[in-house]
């Protein structure tokens, strides 16, 4: 079996978009897994992953001024299965779930009474839940050369609004040395 520990961090270190607006993004993740080989073709695999990020946001809403701030935090679980089918088919199945619960605060500062309403706070939270699954094909005919084929289903539902997603990966390997993978997909 193999253990695998992971933490990936990534900072935006207060970006501009091209419209002029302002954002800041840290986020960290740590995700543990074990994957195991069960027989000479059989091997399944497990992973938790934890999440966190925070976002804040400049910008302006009908030429005011707007400043936002995002925090949120997540757990996800995935588990999976690949099958060798004969000497040069695979087949993989992962299925994975999870939860992420957000709070936004903010202001969009508009002017003063009797022009306005003076700066006006808001408060949002929300919690996201999410399912996905991943079906795989590969054809490794030779130790140089693989070719793979993914399907994918994500449902998104939150408090308010729910998204569902279907895509499909393709893509070649080929391997000139051990060491090195020359990969091309989309």
């Amino acid at each position: 079996g193999t253990l695998t520990l992971t933490y990936s961090r990534a900072d935006s270190h207060d970006a501009m978009s091209h419209q002029g607006d302002g954002f800041g993004l840290r986020s960290n993740e740590l995700s543990l897994g074990y994957s195991h080989l069960v027989g000479t073709k059989l091997s399944v695999g497990a992973e938790v992953k934890l999440s966190q990020s925070t976002l804040n946001g400049s910008g302006t809403f009908s030429d005011l001024p707007l400043r936002a701030n995002s925090d949120s935090s997540g757990i996800e679980g995935k588990a999976g299965i690949l099958l060798g089918i004969g000497e040069q088919w695979l087949v993989g199945l992962v299925t994975g779930a999870g939860s992420s619960r957000s709070h936004t605060a903010g202001v969009l500062i508009t002017p003063d009474p009797p022009f306005g309403f003076g700066p006006q706070r808001f408060r949002l939270s929300d919690e996201i839940t999410s399912f996905n699954t991943r079906l795989g094909l590969g054809w490794r005919p030779s130790e140089k050369f693989g070719a793979y084929a993914d399907w994918q289903y994500l449902d998104l539902s939150g408090h308010t609004n729910s998204a569902e997603v279907g895509r499909m990966f393709g893509g070649v390997e080929y391997l000139p040395v051990a060491a090195v993978a020359l990969r091309l997909g989309g």
